[in-house]
């Protein structure tokens, strides 16, 4: 094979996960077919745009911190892991212990004139419950104040009722179009333990209210749970700033440039977007154009989707880093990143508490407080902003929700032309007509996490004809 001097000219919309695997496996190509140009209406790469290197100012140690937190899990995100063992990139296994408690006022509100920063230790509602992740610590933590009897009929009921749920997700299949809560019901899972552990901590995995989650398709879930079953939860060891530098080395990435509108005309697809704020709008033509953006922005930039991806739920998702309890103000966002120092063999055997705690009565949703090395908190806020807490950084992202129906949808749009994915009446639009694809987290059939990003962007490289590299290298 000799690479082909006449290339087709690609174009990235976005710089996530999906856009950068994406560019990353065209640029592969043994044939060298494709000329790809990657556009991101940021100022910086979406993927690690958020994450922070907080310095102290008192030894000057630097700390990455991903925003939000990247922990991912063997089993489920086999795909990610293959790539990041074909990348290089370093990561570890992190063990993590998960505290439940109960706030009967929202964790940020409410506080008078003399109250600076939250009490995020938990002390004010101490947690009911403390989990440690593929039971590293075989006699389970009793939570402060706890009596020993009270806590061991707990620890009974919330393993047996454990034991009940993994055992319908392993034997008993969801039926089609049937929500999570649904399912939950139909297996007589108990309530109690749906509403005090399995919605809270699944909640924060999916960045939504119970309520979203309860309406997310059970095939989902109880997919997530048999894959993650057992398996041990890793976070890159310097931070996802490692995954985006490796990814996106050599690409041709146009930062500051918003697309606004995408629009196949013949053969070829025309690009029109605006390079930084106030700049000309600027068009071009393609041969094809990969959309690796959220279905909002996919609807406002292509036509054919406008009326089908109104029907993705999605929802902003606010999330900061904070100082923790009893932190002094020495730790400061340093200007650029910096890698820290190499800790894994540290952070292998320290376990860290991610503190949910879940506001039934009010708004029904878990708020995940997980506390750094450096003594910061990154707090993911469902419900809502900060107020005026002393915030170090924060951001907001997009979160792509999951419904029956958007299953459908996504099953649809993505069925390959011979039908054997997604409903065959389907006579919409499908991934790759008129030259456009699009790529991410929510374009599979699963939680919309990294997983599908990587999945996603896999697919459309085959439908480009490029050969996967790691797929020689460990099973798909």
């Amino acid at each position: 094979m000799t690479p082909s001097d006449d290339k087709i000219k690609v174009a990235i919309v976005g710089t996530g996960m999906a856009g950068l695997a994406t560019g990353y496996l065209l640029r592969q190509d043994e044939l060298q077919r494709f000329s790809v140009t990657l556009f991101e209406k940021g100022d910086r790469i979406s993927l690690d745009a958020a994450s922070v290197t907080l310095v102290d100012e008192r030894d000057g140690t630097c700390s990455r911190v991903d925003l939000p937190m990247r922990a991912f899990a063997g089993g489920f995100y086999r795909n990610l892991i293959v790539m990041y063992d074909h990348l290089g990139i370093r990561y570890h296994a992190k063990r993590f212990l998960f505290a439940f408690s109960d706030v009967t006022a929202r964790l940020y509100g409410g506080r008078n004139d003399k109250e600076k920063s939250p009490s995020l230790s938990g002390a004010d509602s101490p947690p009911h419950f403390i989990h440690s992740s593929n039971n590293h610590l075989i006699v389970p933590v009793r939570p402060p104040g706890a009596h020993a009897i009270g806590h061991l009929l707990e620890v009974v009921f919330v393993l047996a009722c454990y034991v009940w749920y993994s055992l319908c997700c392993f034997l008993a299949r969801p039926r089609a179009g049937e929500s999570y809560g649904a399912y939950l019901r139909r297996m007589r899972v108990p309530q109690r333990f749906v509403r005090r552990y399995m919605a809270p901590l699944m909640s924060s995995v999916a960045t939504c209210s119970h309520e979203e989650l309860l309406a997310f398709p059970a095939s989902d879930l109880t997919r997530y749970q048999r894959e993650i079953f057992a398996a041990d939860h890793f976070v890159v060891s310097h931070g996802v700033q490692d995954v985006a530098a490796v990814l996106s080395e050599g690409q041709d990435i146009r930062l500051a440039s918003e697309v606004l509108l995408v629009e196949p005309c013949g053969s070829r697809v025309r690009l029109v977007w605006i390079q930084g704020p106030g700049e000309d709008v600027v068009e071009e033509f393609f041969g094809r154009i990969v959309l690796a953006i959220d279905p909002c922005a996919v609807a406002k930039v292509y036509a054919p989707l406008r009326s089908v991806m109104p029907r993705m739920p999605t929802r902003i998702v606010a999330s900061a880093v904070l100082h923790g309890a009893g932190q002094s103000t020495t730790l400061r966002v340093a200007e650029r990143s910096f890698k820290q120092n190499d800790t894994v063999g540290v952070d292998a055997l320290v376990a860290d508490t991610l503190l949910l705690r879940s506001d039934f009565k009010g708004s029904g949703c878990t708020e995940a407080l997980h506390t750094v090395n450096c003594g910061a908190v990154v707090a993911t806020s469902i419900a809502g902003g900060f107020g005026e807490l002393n915030v170090l950084h924060r951001a907001a992202f997009w979160r792509v929700l999951r419904t029956p129906d958007s299953q459908e949808i996504v099953n649809s749009v993505l069925r390959n032309r011979d039908g054997t994915n997604g409903p065959r009446d389907y006579v919409g639009w499908h991934n790759g007509d008129d030259g456009v694809w699009l790529a991410g987290g929510w374009c599979w059939d699963g939680m919309v996490l990294l997983e599908g990003c990587i999945v996603s962007a896999v697919r459309v490289a085959q439908d480009f004809g490029v050969r996967i590299p790691w797929h020689s290298e460990a099973e798909h």
